[in-house]
């Protein structure tokens, strides 16, 4: 039951995460034009998230 749960909040807070960026970065894109910093941060978030996924 705990392992449950803790997986459960572990994909909310993944799937937070990923929207959060990626709204991060389409705001960031039209209001500055600073692509390539947000570009590859989310990069970075994504690859944790895979990193995550194979765990």
């Amino acid at each position: 039951m705990k392992k449950t749960l803790l997986i459960t909040t572990w994909v909310i807070v993944l799937g937070a995460l990923l929207v959060w960026s990626a709204y991060a970065a389409r705001w960031q894109m039209s209001s500055r034009g600073m692509g390539f910093a947000q570009r590859s941060n989310s990069g970075a978030v994504n690859q944790s998230l895979y990193a995550s996924k194979i765990t």
